[in-house]
């Protein structure tokens, strides 16, 4: 069984085009309500585990806290974050890889804008060579980079398949 849980829709970014502005981001949710999700999936094989919502690294704690819970650890795991964070993530990903034996875990980062992002404040070429640097160090996490494409960026199109032809150079 596929598994996704919603830890919360906050996030440290304000992007236009993001669809998680349009929900509740000020929704606080209890550690204890993910300590009973975990409880009720006790008895479940999870193939595959996804925390969705906003950005992931602000409910690290909380997604921890479910993995712990859960009898039966998920063989894989994805996480898809905004990239202001990458360290921290990388630090909980170790553990989950090490304690929980989550022996499949991809990270796929957002990168929406060639250059610099207004919304990062920082070069998107710098989330991209700090990707790189951490899969070199922690080749046992699938990195991948994500890019949302809307009706608001239909001229970014033609640079999405620029984007790819550069980081296969980078692969």
């Amino acid at each position: 069984m596929n598994v996704e849980v919603n830890f919360g829709n906050n996030c440290n970014l304000n992007c236009e085009y993001c669809f998680v502005k349009k929900f509740d981001t000020d929704l606080e949710i209890s550690s204890d309500y993910f300590i009973k999700i975990a409880n009720w999936l006790k008895n479940v094989k999870i193939e595959h585990f996804r925390p969705v919502g906003g950005e992931p690294t602000l409910n690290i704690k909380k997604i921890d806290l479910f993995l712990m819970n859960l009898k039966s650890k998920p063989k894989a795991m994805t996480i898809v974050t905004n990239g202001t964070m990458l360290e921290i993530l990388v630090k909980y990903l170790k553990k989950f890889y090490f304690l929980y034996g989550i022996r499949n875990i991809t990270l796929a980062c957002s990168i929406d804008r060639l250059g610099y992002d207004k919304y990062r404040k920082i070069d998107s070429f710098e989330t991209i060579t700090k990707i790189l640097e951490l899969k070199e160090l922690y080749p046992f996490i699938n990195f991948s980079i994500n890019r949302v494409v809307s009706d608001q960026k239909e001229k970014e199109l033609e640079e999405l398949a620029r984007d790819k032809k550069v980081l296969a150079i980078g692969e």
